[in-house]
């Protein structure tokens, strides 16, 4: 599935969709590797925020018989209905798309988050590591851990001092919005 969107007006989308659905195909194969059977469809719409595009119509129809006997009693032609098994299946299958567009608005810089994804994380110690085989540290176990303390006591220094908030967020937020070093 690929998507190309175009943000065209403030709520106006422009949207570029490309789905493809492949299937195995044993009746293809080569060597022993199987075949693969691709479908396709290409389309571009104008939608506003909301508003939802479905596609469907990529339909897949299968039919399939097998036919499997014991071997010497199978062949014996009076025999063979007795040691004969035969299936017949047939599949169909759909695929349905639907695709409702939402455009982002950016976080203001106060609404951004003080504590980054991985900042708590924190290395075990060598009997958690090496014998109980965890790979994270125990949490509020500061053990070797990454960045968490350090940024912790730089926001306790800087809790009530109004300078001191403007040097830390000049240190994590660079620009209007997002972070930084």
């Amino acid at each position: 599935m690929s998507f190309s969107p175009t943000v065209l007006d403030h709520d106006r989308i422009r949207l570029n969709v490309s789905p493809r659905f492949s299937t195995l195909n044993s009746a293809n194969s080569v060597g022993g590797i199987f075949g693969v059977d691709t479908r396709s469809v290409n389309t571009t719409v104008e939608l506003r925020e909301g508003q939802v595009l479905a596609i469907a119509g990529l339909l897949q129809e299968q039919q399939r018989g097998d036919s499997s006997r014991v071997p010497i009693l199978g062949e014996n032609r009076f025999l063979r209905p007795l040691f004969e098994n035969k299936t017949i299946s047939r599949d169909e299958t759909e695929l349905l798309i639907l695709v409702s567009p939402e455009l982002v608005q950016p976080m203001e810089s106060h609404e951004a988050p003080t504590i980054l994804p991985g900042m708590e994380v924190t290395e075990p110690d060598d009997v958690d590591f090496f014998i109980y085989g965890d790979i994270e540290g125990r949490p509020g176990f500061h053990h070797r851990s990454t960045v968490w303390p350090l940024f912790k006591n730089r926001n306790c220094r800087c809790k009530d001092d109004f300078e001191a908030i403007n040097r830390s967020q000049q240190y994590y937020v660079h620009g209007d919005n997002g972070f930084s070093k």
